[in-house]
């Protein structure tokens, strides 16, 4: 069955907290359009499950701890188990994508097993955090994009039996993945991108609290300055347009879940005043606050 979210739940450690699919079978397929997210992109995040993501149309920016990437249609990515990334849109055109998400368990099987030991285990710890996939390539990606196509339709389809065809193409672009690159000697999992996920995690638990860039530094336990380094070389913003941009996210949220008034909604929300409150969301998502409830609403 295909899915659309445009929220992101994070549990207290910022890690993505969706449920996909079935406890049986976690996996799920999802469409969308980056800009439907309320900030027009996908913040950072993570989540333990690995995603294989086709944009079908328009150009958007990768983000990760080790680098970034441009995106164009046809595209893709491959994204490891807990690797922080973010999803930044180019273009004011639509763009619109296809992807799944799934368990790495859907491939390993049963803990100790062959699959787990000798193949999904290894991968995970020290295969590369993110792959991109350009279409065209004379490479393995062609073979990729032909695996994950075949996988998509059966997990959007659902028909009986779909389980053995998704497990297989996964299973199949695992193995691609893994023949065609160099196994890093540590875990992906560096200390800057551990630091800043602690920063992120805080700052996600602190948010309606007056925040200063000092706080959120000794949070994970590096300087000013490096915190502002960090913030700028991954997410491409400062800590400080960071925070704003989640907090509006989560004020559009309330807007369309809730029927708090406004003002107790920018309050939660970490604003002292409801008039810049109001000033700084429409600014950011184009709209006055009562504006965006009622077109939601409708």
């Amino acid at each position: 069955m295909l899915s659309t979210t445009y929220d992101i739940s994070l549990n207290e450690q910022k890690e993505e907290t969706i449920e996909r699919g079935t406890v049986f079978f976690p996996c799920s397929a999802y469409t969308g359009d980056i800009h439907q997210y309320v900030t027009k992109n996908l913040p950072s995040h993570w989540h333990r499950e690995m995603e294989l993501f086709v944009l079908d149309e328009g150009k958007v920016r990768i983000t990760t701890v080790n680098g970034e990437f441009e995106l164009h249609s046809g595209d893709g990515y491959f994204v490891n188990s807990n690797v922080l990334h973010g999803i930044y849109a180019l273009t004011e055109r639509p763009c619109r994508f296809h992807s799944i998400v799934f368990d790495p368990v859907i491939i390993a099987g049963a803990p100790g097993s062959a699959f787990d030991l000798l193949y999904v285990r290894p991968f995970i710890e020290h295969a590369s955090p993110i792959r991109a996939l350009y279409q065209g390539n004379r490479d393995s990606s062609s073979d990729i994009f032909l695996l994950f196509e075949n996988a998509y339709q059966a997990c959007a389809m659902e028909q009986e039996g779909y389980e053995f065809i998704v497990r297989e193409s996964l299973s199949h672009i695992l193995l691609t993945l893994k023949s065609n690159q160099n196994y890093l000697q540590t875990p992906h999992n560096s200390q800057q991108e551990l630091r800043l996920k602690d920063m992120l995690t805080w700052l996600e638990l602190h948010y309606s609290d007056s925040i200063t860039v000092t706080q959120l530094a000794d949070s994970a336990g590096i300087s000013v300055r490096e915190c502002q380094r960090s913030f700028s070389a991954t997410l491409h913003t400062t800590p400080m347009n960071y925070l704003m941009n989640y907090r509006i996210a989560a004020a559009a949220k309330l807007l369309r879940t809730t029927n708090l008034p406004i003002t107790e909604i920018a309050i939660h929300c970490g604003f002292g005043s409801p008039s810049y409150f109001t000033k700084q969301f429409k600014a950011i998502i184009g709209k006055s606050p009562r504006n965006y409830r009622f077109n939601k609403s409708t």
